[in-house]
């Protein structure tokens, strides 16, 4: 199941990833690994953030939580979601790939960020509000895509979604690779958890699509499952 995980190593912008892949994946098979420092087990210091970059992270951060803002407040979160998406889309961060996929990994990232902060701070009840709010724009996203000719949407919908969860498995991985043993797998279980449940409350909406998208998501957990490796 490794290469199902190196097929999306590009949309993860990092050079060294596929070493933390690798990492996660044998501490998840209980292999263990040398102390010793040797060119196969080096990972290099990463480079400094470009101050563009650091820029658009920012930028991609303020409308993520603009979204978890809607979800929290808003009753019918579905309404508010298709100006949302519009704006998202006017502004170009949905219809360039390397940007739409930054954009995943800033949520990803700002989401499990989200429930450190609040489980640190006693805070429960919010705890996993940012990571059912991604789940949920997920869905919503998947929901409204479609191919663009009209001939596959179904497959257009798998297409989107493996994308989205082979960046949120690699900001996983690279999470476990810096944190080590206190690494949290909550949020994580979380956010599955909750796409799993958003998909299904949609069930009728998605048509064929829904047992395919469940699929997509079956074979990114048997990835991360030791068993299956």
């Amino acid at each position: 199941m490794k290469s199902e995980i190196f097929y999306y190593l590009p949309l993860f912008p990092d050079a060294h990833l596929s070493i933390r892949v690798n990492r996660l994946l044998d501490d998840l098979r209980g292999v263990r690994r040398s102390s010793v420092v040797t060119p196969d087990n080096l990972v290099p210091r990463q480079p400094s953030v470009k101050p563009e970059t650091e820029q658009l992270r920012e930028k991609l951060l303020i409308w993520f939580q603009q979204w978890v803002n809607i979800f929290q407040k808003s009753h019918s979160p579905e309404k508010s979601f298709v100006p949302f998406i519009n704006q998202l889309t006017k502004q170009g961060i949905l219809k360039v790939e390397d940007v739409s996929s930054f954009f995943f990994r800033v949520c990803a990232e700002s989401s499990v960020n989200s429930y450190v902060k609040h489980v640190g701070n006693g805070d429960y009840d919010y705890a996993f509000q940012a990571l059912d709010a991604m789940s949920r724009l997920i869905v919503y996203i998947i929901k409204y895509h479609g191919d663009a000719s009209g001939i596959n949407n179904d497959q257009a919908k798998v297409h989107y979604l493996t994308k989205i969860l082979s960046i949120f498995v690699l900001v996983l991985a690279n999470l476990h690779e810096e944190q080590g043993p206190a690494f949290q797998q909550k949020p994580f279980f979380r956010f599955f958890s909750s796409l799993i449940n958003d998909l299904h409350v949609i069930e009728s909406q998605l048509g064929t699509a829904y047992f395919q998208l469940l699929i997509a998501i079956r074979s990114v957990s048997r990835t991360l499952c030791a068993e299956h490796v």
